[in-house]
């Protein structure tokens, strides 16, 4: 589950973009075990230059290919791609493994891109995001157009091909591939002067209406965002011993189990987990638009931030299901049934009916007939380690992903249920 980085940004772009206003094909950006032809491309000071009819395969990892002065080629973990046109004017590409996602930065009268995928030829022209998969055989435009002339068809924002047919589908369908793509297009803006697609929102994020997804300005930070957004259980810090490397994706079906250490995890854009020593959580959903874990053993306290990205979160515990509905902090005990509700509000489904809790109440999910109400002064240690890690989390680039709010005036920083702590930067990001 480590990411090997064997490719570095080869060049300044200025340069590269010398050469692919001649040629498409350029490898200009790589994560992880690429090849070409079976050769590993290893950083040489130049970036790799597709020949007419080579391979290029991610087998681990990530490639950026450069299509044309405007148009950016992805390859997901497992891909295969043949250039058999190298013209910028006219360039064609076969798909023989895995999936592509395209960016059309801004669209050039006269040229287009043909992707041959199976049988199948589509075309694109307009500026947009674009995703082909092989297997199983689909064609997605989340924003542009991708016309098939044989079957006269045409997908447009929301709409893919599948199986000859015209479907809409869900843009918030996306996963770990889709969000590099996504930080990697605002990474390429940011190293050139390329047409511009990701616009400023607000006074700390940008924002690109194909993608559909909103960025801190602050590269790190936006970074910190991909690995949120992309998988739910992603182990982002640890408090103890470790035998991996951090970030560590969990991966859906999995589980991690902590000893003589606590752990912090994403769940999603803006819900961290905060796991207490000696207790296992397992992913029984890895997408962040409808997350769900089972807590096994031990104890987690759940912070859910105020975020229009922010889903329902499931949570299991034995043979019921919990849901968190609003924002909140959540501390759930396994062995004793026991969900404490400091700020937010949940629903168990229980034989057949939803009962309902709500702040300040203290319900046993394993069978949740009554609530009773608690102090919520009375803390324990995972409650205080997990405001501490919750703190730690808003100073960092990954503010975005807590309910803190700075105060300037007062110089510090203020949470509904975690209370205050001195903060004298005055804003989010250092």
């Amino acid at each position: 589950m480590r990411v090997l980085l064997t490719l570095l940004l080869f060049a300044l772009l200025a340069p590269a973009q010398r050469v692919v206003n001649a040629r498409a094909g350029m490898i200009y950006y790589a994560e992880g075990i690429i090849t070409v032809d079976g050769q590993s491309v290893r950083s040489t000071g130049r970036p790799p230059l597709l020949q007419t009819g080579q391979v290029a395969a991610s087998q681990r990892g990530h490639a950026e290919i450069l299509v044309g002065p405007d148009v950016v080629l992805w390859t997901g973990t497992g891909a295969e791609v043949r250039f058999d046109n190298t013209s910028v004017a006219e360039a064609h590409v076969s798909l023989l493994a895995g999936s592509v996602m395209i960016e059309i930065k801004r669209a050039t009268a006269g040229n287009r891109l043909q992707i041959q995928v199976g049988n199948r030829t589509p075309e694109v022209r307009q500026v947009g995001i674009y995703r082909f998969d092989l297997a199983p055989q689909r064609m997605r435009a989340f924003n542009g157009e991708i016309v098939l002339r044989e079957q006269n068809i045409k997908a447009m924002r929301g709409q893919e091909i599948a199986e000859d047919m015209l479907h809409v589908f869900d843009r918030r369908d996306t996963d770990e591939f889709f969000y590099w793509t996504a930080l990697r297009s605002l990474t390429l803006e940011r190293d050139s002067g390329i047409a511009r697609q990701w616009k400023r929102k607000g006074d700390t994020d940008v924002g690109h209406t194909g993608f559909d997804v909103t960025f801190p300005r602050d590269l790190a930070a936006a970074r910190i965002k991909y690995l949120a957004a992309s998988a739910s259980g992603v182990v982002y810090a640890v408090d103890g011993e470790i035998s991996e490397r951090l970030p560590l994706r969990i991966g859906q079906a999995n589980s991690v189990r902590t000893h003589n250490s606590k752990a912090e995890i994403f769940l999603g854009v803006g819900i961290v987990a905060y796991i207490a020593d000696n207790s296992v959580i397992r992913v029984e959903d890895g997408r962040t638009w409808t997350p769900a874990i089972a807590i096994e053993e031990g104890k987690a306290v759940i912070e859910v931030a105020a975020s229009r990205e922010s889903p329902l979160l499931r949570v299991r515990i034995g043979e019921t299901t919990t849901h968190l509905l609003t924002p909140g902090v959540y501390e759930v005990d396994a062995q004793s049934g026991t969900l404490l509700i400091y700020r937010g509000e949940s629903e168990t489904q229980y034989n057949g009916s939803p009962f309902r809790a709500r702040e300040g109440q203290r319900i046993n999910v394993k069978q949740p007939t009554v609530a009773s109400s608690f102090d919520r002064k009375d803390q324990d240690a995972l409650f205080r380690w997990a405001a501490d890690a919750s703190f730690r989390l808003y100073r960092s680039q990954g503010a975005f992903m807590t309910a803190w709010v700075p105060d300037i005036i007062e110089q510090k920083a203020k949470h509904k249920v975690f209370g205050q702590r001195p903060d004298y930067r005055g804003r989010r990001f250092p």
